[in-house]
């Protein structure tokens, strides 16, 4: 039987520490990496930053709903206490909701800077704005849901509110849109990956990093579940804690997700395996000679026809990608004892 004076604040607690540091860890090792050592700060930079904040502003508003009681049953509770809590915790669940379209918009713009081409930005983008308008909206409609918005954490003054099911709906629906989102962005890369001049090890490697996004989607469709369960026994400090939990996770995940892949100049710097910020190119030739008359009188040229692969290496990403190019090259050189006779 359930402990009807349970208590999950240090659960709670510990989770949202834990996924604040990790992914703040995470950011700053990404603009380290983007600022001081190899200087190609972008937007998808600047996205995962601007939504680092917004979840930092989210953990603030949880942990102020902490204080007043958020995490124990509602029962346990002063009105007061049920009033400060709520409040604080509605203005974390908007600041959360807002700061996924810029997570998953600084994940979209970082495969389409490795992955250049117009179909896939567009297919990308296409995803992007798909969760702009879910999240937004979702966003609007967790304010817009009771007249006036402090009807929601204040009874005592007079208002109304939609059913609960209006806001639980669309709740699911967004997570469901992210949680495809999510799973989409982790696959994508391995279409691309696969066609790469690199060994099965570092395909391998280069893909995990980049795939990071299916654990998002894993705790998107926890909350899916969560979400749809909300509100079924009306204890809502206690019963949203799951909901708040994942989000936190998630979060964090898609952090790394969109920092992961970013390090490659960091881990070289540290681990001393080379310039992170160099890009050069290697090229090998096999060669043809071949004796040829080139115009009367002018002497006898040596032809030389070769055949030569070029390997591109670009660091940009801290990914060890490189393009293999194929090409013919002709060299004439003219033989030196007829070169002497014609006066060169």
């Amino acid at each position: 039987m359930a402990d009807a004076h349970a208590d999950r604040v240090p659960e709670l607690l510990g989770v949202i520490i834990t996924t604040l540091a990790l992914g703040g860890i995470f950011v700053l090792a990404r603009v380290i990496s983007r600022v001081c050592i190899k200087p190609i700060f972008g937007w998808d930079d600047g996205l995962i930053v601007i939504t680092w904040f917004i979840i930092l502003g989210y953990n603030v508003a949880v942990f102020v709903s902490i204080s007043y009681g958020y995490g124990k049953h509602i029962h346990d509770l002063s009105p007061e206490q049920i009033r400060l809590a709520v409040r604080a915790e509605v203005v974390g669940q908007f600041l959360a909701i807002c700061s996924f379209p810029s997570g998953k918009a600084s994940i979209a713009y970082l495969l389409q800077r490795i992955f250049p081409g117009i179909k896939l930005r567009w297919f990308l983008w296409s995803f992007v704005a798909a969760n702009a308008i879910f999240f937004y909206l979702d966003a609007i409609l967790i304010l817009a849901q009771c007249q006036p918005v402090a009807f929601q954490w204040d009874s005592s003054i007079k208002g109304s509110c939609w059913s609960p099911n209006v806001v639980i709906d669309w709740g699911f629906l967004t997570g469901v849109v992210g949680a495809i989102t999510d799973l989409v962005f982790a696959i994508v890369p391995w279409f691309y990956i696969k066609n790469l001049h690199i060994n099965l090890k570092e395909k391998i490697g280069v893909g995990v990093a980049l795939s990071m996004g299916f654990f998002a989607c894993i705790c998107s469709i926890l909350k899916i579940y969560y979400t749809w369960t909300l509100g079924s026994h009306g204890d809502f400090t206690y019963d949203t804690i799951p909901l708040v939990i994942w989000s936190c996770v998630e979060l964090a995940l898609v952090n790394l997700a969109a920092c992961i892949p970013t390090l490659g100049p960091l881990y070289a710097l540290i681990t001393g395996r080379g310039k992170s910020n160099t890009s050069n190119a290697a090229t090998t030739f096999g060669s043809k000679y071949s004796g040829n008359r080139v115009g009367p009188g002018l002497g006898r040229f040596t032809t030389r026809s070769a055949r030569g692969t070029e390997h591109e290496y670009s660091d940009e990403h801290g990914l060890n990608i490189y393009q293999e190019t194929t090409y013919d090259v002709t060299f004439r050189d003219r033989d030196d004892d007829e070169s002497h006779i014609l006066g060169s």
